[in-house]
């Protein structure tokens, strides 16, 4: 089976009329990885003016800096305060949301399958497949270690490939190595 396809989600997400801060979520957490405990946590104080947010990873990560300038209105009016996350907004909501719409990592009989983490196993894999460097997925996930990186990367299909563009690498301030989804 194949990776989720989260742009054909999101597409059928606004069919379907969901929320466009749930759906902007949705984008964020599948572009740059991000655990749904720190997407939530974005908060507008974060954010500057060219829509670079630093979020402090849970886990012991690093923290990342990632640019919110996917959908430049959107995050801007969240910055300044007319956009507000919903307190209804937590992990479980997003789970059965994933499950709707069929973001759902399959691991295998016996495993469990990833869901809330999908976006971050996704990212991972598309990395490894294109530089083929661990090194790199552990940097662009926060990851301490190497070998946590693994954990992303053990059960991966021979014959899936990345959609959704092309992974550019750049140093941000602090020398936060950031990667980005160019699509």
């Amino acid at each position: 089976m194949n990776e989720p396809n989260y742009l054909d989600a999101i597409e059928r997400m606004k069919k379907d009329h969901v929320n466009e801060l749930v759906i902007e979520l949705v984008r964020v957490q599948w572009v740059y990885g991000l655990r749904i405990s720190d997407l939530l946590k974005i908060h507008p104080a974060n954010i500057t003016k060219n829509l670079t947010c630093v979020i402090e990873q849970s886990k012991n990560s690093r923290p990342l800096s990632i640019s919110l300038a996917i959908n430049t209105e959107f995050w801007t009016n969240y910055r300044t305060g007319a956009q507000r996350l919903a307190g209804e907004l937590n992990r479980w909501f997003f789970y059965r949301l994933y499950e709707r719409y069929g973001l759902i990592i399959y691991n295998g009989e016996g495993s469990n399958n990833s869901v809330t983490h999908a976006g971050r196993k996704s990212l991972a894999r598309e990395i490894y497949e294109q530089t083929g460097d661990a090194k790199d997925v552990t940097a662009a996930l926060g990851h301490k270690s190497e070998r946590t990186a693994w954990y992303y990367l053990k059960k991966s299909r021979l014959g899936t490939r990345a959609e959704g563009g092309v992974l550019s690498n750049q140093l941000s301030e602090g020398d936060v190595l950031r990667y980005r989804k160019v699509w």
